[in-house]
C-alpha cells in the first residue's frame, strides 16, 4: 500500500457523525482496495415475501415496489438465508416451490410437520392465510408472536442437553431481531421526513428519510422550522447496502444519551412493542 501512495489528502468533518458517514459514502464511491469494511457487495440480496396464492418467503436480488413484504438489503445470500431460516423456525409457512395441489403426495417438509405446505391439496386458503397473517403480524407489528415460539424452541434444545442445536437457534434469531430493529428503524426515520437533533455537546445534524443532509457544531442554535419539505411516501426498504448503513449509523447516534430533537416534520414514532431483547435468547 505504502508503495502505491502517491497523495495524501483529508477532509475536515464538524461533527463525528459527518466523519463516519463521509467515510462510508467514499468508500462506496471509490472502492478502495485495501478497505474491507463497508465496501458495497457484488450484489444485494432481500427477504421477500411472495405475492402468491400461497405466498413463500424467497431470496431475491432485487427490490421492487410490488406490494410485497420485503426484510434487507443483505450483504450476502448467507445473511439472508440465516433470516429466513430464522422465520422458518417461527412460522409453518411453506417451504417447497410446488404450487398448491400440484402433487399427488405431500412434500418431504409437509410429512416431517414443520411447514404447511399445500402442494398435495390438503390445505385449504384459508388455513393457509391465517399462517400467512401471523408471519405478516410478526414482521411488522407484534414480533414477540414470532420470538415467543423461537424461545420455546431453543429452551427445548437446551433441556434435551442439544447445546449445538440451541446456540445456533439463539444465532439465526439474533440476526432475525436485528433485521426487524433496522427495519423500523427505518420506516420510523422515512415517516418523520426532515430531522433536527443535537447532542450534549453542540453536535446538530439534520436528516431527511434516514440520510444526513448538514452538520455543524453550535451549543446554542437559531431556531429552525423543519415542517413541510418532504414527500409523506417512502420505500419500505433501503435501496442499497450503503443506504442502509447510514441509516444504522444516524439512528445509533439519535439513540445515545444526550441527545435532543430540536424540530422534525412530523413526529419520530415507534411501534407499541419492541422487538423481544436478545438477551432472552441467550443459552
Amino acid at each position: 500500500m505504502l508503495r502505491d501512495l502517491a497523495t495524501i489528502d483529508h477532509r475536515v468533518c464538524a461533527t463525528e457523525l459527518e466523519a463516519e458517514i463521509t467515510e462510508l459514502r467514499l468508500i462506496h464511491a471509490h472502492r478502495p482496495r485495501y478497505n474491507r469494511r463497508s465496501r458495497p457487495p457484488k450484489s444485494m440480496h432481500w427477504v421477500k415475501l411472495t405475492d402468491e396464492r400461497f405466498p413463500r418467503l424467497s431470496i431475491v436480488r432485487t427490490f421492487r415496489d410490488d406490494g410485497c413484504l420485503y426484510l434487507g438489503p443483505y450483504r450476502s445470500r448467507r445473511h439472508a438465508s440465516v433470516v429466513v431460516t430464522a422465520l422458518w423456525d417461527a412460522v409453518p409457512i411453506r417451504r417447497c416451490l410446488t404450487r398448491g395441489g400440484a402433487r399427488s403426495a405431500a412434500c418431504n417438509f409437509s410429512q416431517l410437520g414443520v411447514a404447511m405446505c399445500p402442494c398435495d391439496g390438503s390445505v385449504s386458503e384459508a388455513e393457509y392465510a391465517e399462517v400467512v397473517g401471523q408471519l405478516r403480524n410478526g414482521l411488522t407489528k407484534s414480533p414477540e408472536a414470532l420470538f415467543s415460539r423461537l424461545h420455546t424452541k431453543m429452551l427445548d434444545h437446551a433441556r434435551n442437553r442439544r447445546f449445538e442445536d440451541a446456540a445456533a437457534l439463539r444465532d439465526r434469531h439474533r440476526a432475525l431481531a436485528r433485521s426487524l430493529e433496522r427495519r423500523r428503524a427505518w420506516e420510523a426515520m422515512q415517516r418523520v421526513g426532515v430531522l433536527w437533533a443535537v447532542d450534549e455537546s453542540g453536535d446538530n445534524i439534520i436528516i431527511e428519510a434516514g440520510r444526513l443532509t448538514a452538520a455543524w457544531s453550535d451549543p446554542d442554535p437559531a431556531p429552525l422550522n423543519a415542517a413541510g419539505s418532504s414527500s409523506a411516501s417512502f420505500p419500505q426498504v433501503p435501496a442499497t447496502t450503503l443506504i442502509a448503513e447510514e441509516a444504522h449509523l444516524i439512528w445509533r447516534w439519535l439513540n445515545r444519551p444526550g441527545v435532543v430533537i430540536v424540530d422534525a416534520e412530523r413526529p419520530l414514532l415507534l411501534p407499541a412493542e419492541p422487538v423481544p431483547a436478545l438477551t432472552k435468547l441467550a443459552v
